[in-house]
């Protein structure tokens, strides 16, 4: 028989999940002084060895480097990737220390949830956070922002320290209702990786232009042999984020095309691949902006969406001789 922890501990799995990915240091920092804070019950399991000064001295100087390192979109990209795996092992080794009597499989059941949602957490809220960026949104300001992912994680200890079954219930309302509005911010994530190689290594390699048929990933050379896609002349091609498309979710990442006729948007879902004629493009403008190099275009009825390169792909003058000529 492999014992499974006492019931306050497993309601403690959710919400701990969600207040790591939302700010580990500051979830740390909560737990780890708690009782100096007046609460009355102490953390579950053994959250309670968090209370070492040792510990919180370094939440606390690593939530102060965040607090840094978002001030500037790229540091603030840099930052929130290499969080994509440090808080998910947190969150497993906080897993542990909450149910730390259980069974084996309990244990390692509840720390590959627990990193699990960690790492969806934290891609969904760094996701919102680059999508402010590329949408170049004055509002909400970034320090509302932060204030209220604070704020977040804070009630969510809190619930977890006095009422933990009304902290899972609230934490399960949470994901249930994330899991369909977040998807655009969890790509927008992971293309952030794409972004961050553009703007460091990927500048060193000599990729920045179009790329031939030959440099094609396998997915995208397997959607253009279709007919229904059969290439004109002079094919090439760059991977790509597509914001605010009409005919798209809030974002999409993929690769634009260039061919004999118009532009293809070609991405994948639901692992096949689709593509989206974006016909006779009609340009805004485009520029270098903090992150990527940025073609608006606008679409028949009017409605502007923006197509986003990263900065080791076409220059300006590339996509001015594409979309602008």
């Amino acid at each position: 028989m492999t014992p499974p922890p006492p019931l306050d501990q497993l309601a403690s799995l959710l919400p701990l999940a969600l207040a790591a990915g939302l700010d580990l240091p500051l979830t740390l920092l909560f737990l780890g002084s708690a009782l100096w804070l007046g609460f009355q019950s102490a953390p579950p399991g053994e959250l309670g060895d968090l209370a070492v000064a040792l510990v919180l001295g370094m939440a606390a100087l690593l939530w102060l480097l965040e607090l840094w390192a978002e001030r500037r979109p790229l540091s603030a990209l840099g930052w929130n990737l290499a969080q994509g795996l440090v808080r998910p092992l947190a969150g497993a080794l906080l897993a542990l220390l909450l149910i730390p009597d259980a069974g084996l499989l309990w244990r390692v059941g509840g720390a590959v949830v627990t990193a699990l949602l960690t790492l969806w957490t934290q891609a969904a809220r760094a996701g919102w956070r680059l999508l402010l960026d590329l949408a170049e949104a004055k509002r909400p300001s970034r320090i509302l922002v932060t204030a209220a992912e604070d704020a977040a994680a804070l009630a969510m200890v809190a619930l977890l320290l006095d009422v933990p079954f009304a902290a899972s219930s609230v934490a399960a309302v949470t994901i249930v209702l994330g899991a369909t509005w977040a998807r655009p911010a969890v790509r927008a994530y992971a293309f952030g990786a794409r972004l961050v190689w553009g703007a460091t290594w990927g500048m060193l390699a000599p990729r920045r232009c179009w790329r031939e048929p030959g440099r094609f990933p396998r997915w995208l050379t397997k959607a253009l042999s279709d007919d229904a896609l059969l290439p004109g002349g002079g094919l090439r091609g760059a991977p790509a984020g597509a914001l605010a498309h009409p005919e798209l979710d809030v974002f999409r990442s993929g690769w634009v095309v260039i061919r004999g006729g118009s532009p293809l948007f070609l991405y994948r879902r639901s692992r096949r691949s689709r593509s989206l004629d974006l016909g006779s493009v009609d340009p805004v403008g485009v520029a270098r902006h903090r992150l990527h190099n940025r073609v608006e275009l606008r679409d028949p009825a009017g409605r502007i969406y923006a197509l986003c390169f990263p900065w080791d792909g076409p220059q300006i003058e590339g996509l001015e001789a594409e979309f602008t000529v």
